[in-house]
């Protein structure tokens, strides 16, 4: 840029000039036009693609409307219509101003956030998120991910749609430019030897486009993903999205409000706290579903729609399952409840027992919002064990329910102990020696090459699983009362639960009062 004698800006179309291109082409002067926005996003791809000999000016112009639509979300939504996301919300709205700001020449982009990471479970509205965030900012969505740049051909055609992605968001800025399945890139560290120069080359592409030597003023990117331990930290890092935010499944209170959104003006006067407890666990996309299915539901009863459909919705065909097992079931989730409400108080938000096609029962707790110590990651691990452990209090035998993949609750309590020896160096004793940060797939590999760390972890194990035996011994009575509640109702809230426990302490002290 130092060495050029002449620099020459060249602006982004108008209407004013993609009318004058367009007669140059065609030989005629167009009588109709396209929004502003979408003659930013005119390109010379765009212009030879619309192009047909012996058309019009204004077929031309028609067929330029139809490309330039396709790369546009529309979106309705703003960022007030969001629940259960209040960190993003807020951030969300901060940017709306700023860009405002910007727009106005009141602020440069070097003082405006450059992108944000949602992580969080799928359904959970992180691309409702990035629609909001462009309906409040009131400019215009762009939207891309790696599948769909892989899907134009070999690695050059993906990197040229990728960069084709961004120039349409910097043509369009300023503007929203949304990134799905971003943790797809994966991590260049772990790449396996086979695709690995294809792979890198991929994540290397992406990190220039987010802050390369073109820039990107105007453009902020919001990505999605998952899993976000599987990013290269290079993507992450300042001046890229360097703004990672979870968004968590929504509680009660956001489920309800998720709720009213979708119902709109229908039963505007009903009390939805009952079908957000019943839908604990569950996640917008979920609530979506059931109220467009609600309706459905009332329309072929004729009629308009009740709580009842969404009842029926959320609850699911009766596939008739024995009684047996809705009570195993139910004193599984009813030991996690309690070891939840009595080891870490005040975060039980619910539990259920309700099955889906994606979804087993659980039990649902706030977020942790601080650094654990040790203690805190050994009643971790005693939660985690204390479904069996409620099985083998009440029925003498456990059933296979707290095992199977990476993700069952012995999976992750033997992970979280061996990071705690291997990563934390939180064993008795231990050294502060860093051994690694073992993923939930090389768990087992780790222990047969370790068989010192393999016996300290069972040792671990064997303690906490006696430890959370005695804790529902103790409460026996409350954890075969909120069983019962579960297998009549499904879904009961942590408020419920804490105050059986509540309860059984109150008892107590008035027991021990009565003694002295």
């Amino acid at each position: 840029m130092r060495a050029a004698d002449c620099v020459v800006v060249i602006p982004s179309m108008d209407r004013a000039l993609l009318a004058d291109v367009v007669e140059t082409i065609t030989g005629e002067r167009p009588t109709i036009s396209l929004p502003e926005l979408y003659c930013r996003l005119v390109g010379t791809e765009e212009l030879r693609l619309a192009r047909r000999p012996g058309e019009t000016a204004n077929a031309m112009m028609e067929r330029l409307n139809h490309l330039v639509a396709s790369k546009v979300v529309e979106t309705c939504i703003t960022l007030d219509d969001l629940h259960g996301m209040e960190v993003a919300v807020n951030w969300g709205k901060a940017l709306a101003t700023d860009i405002k700001d910007f727009a106005a020449g009141h602020l440069p982009w070097a003082a405006v956030d450059k992108g944000i990471l949602l992580a969080g479970p799928p359904g959970t509205g992180k691309t409702t998120f990035a629609q909001a965030l462009a309906g409040t900012c009131g400019i215009p969505l762009i939207a891309g991910s790696l599948a769909q740049w892989q899907a134009e051909g070999h690695l050059g055609d993906l990197l040229k749609a990728m960069r084709s992605t961004f120039d349409e968001a910097r043509r369009a800025a300023p503007a929203i430019l949304f990134v799905d399945e971003v943790d797809s890139f994966g991590d260049r560290s772990s790449f396996s030897h086979d695709h690995k120069n294809y792979s890198t080359q991929v994540v290397n592409g992406f990190l220039e486009e987010l802050d390369g030597v073109t820039g990107r003023e105007g453009v902020v990117v919001v990505g999605a993903c998952n899993l976000p331990e599987r990013l290269d930290p290079a993507i992450i890092r300042s001046g890229r999205l360097d703004r990672v935010v979870e968004i968590p499944l929504p509680d009660q209170p956001s489920l309800a409000g998720i709720f009213r959104y979708w119902l709109g003006g229908d039963v505007p006067d009903a009390d939805l706290s009952m079908v957000a407890t019943l839908a604990l666990g569950s996640t917008g996309a979920d609530v979506e579903r059931w109220v467009r299915c609600a309706r459905r539901r009332a329309r072929g009863a004729g009629r308009a729609i009740v709580l009842n459909d969404l009842v029926a919705e959320i609850r699911g065909p009766d596939t008739g399952i024995p009684m047996g097992v809705l009570r195993q079931r139910a004193i599984h989730e009813a030991g996690h409840a309690i070891a939840l409400v009595t080891l870490r108080p005040g975060y039980l938000l619910g539990a259920t027992i309700r099955r889906t096609q994606d979804f087993g029962g659980g039990v649902f707790a706030s977020p942790r919002d601080d650094q654990p110590v040790r203690e805190d990651l050994l009643k971790e691990i005693r939660i985690l064990l204390a479904g069996r452990a409620a099985e083998d209090v009440v029925l003498g035998e456990v059933s296979v329910g707290a095992g199977g993949d990476e993700r069952c609750d012995l999976a992750r309590a033997t992970l979280l102990a061996v990071r705690m020896l291997s990563s934390f160096a939180m064993g008795d004793g231990s050294r502060p020696l860093w051994l690694g940060y073992p993923r939930d797939e090389e768990v087992g590999t780790f222990l047969r090459w370790r068989p010192d760390i393999e016996r300290s972890v069972t040792a671990m194990l064997e303690s906490a699983y006696a430890d959370i035996v005695t804790i529902l011994t103790d409460h026996r009575r409350q954890l075969e009362r909120i069983a019962d509640l579960l297998v009549a109702r499904e879904t009961i809230s942590g408020a419920e639960v804490e105050a059986e426990v509540r309860g059984r302490a109150k008892r107590l002290r008035g027991s021990r009062r009565g003694n002295s």
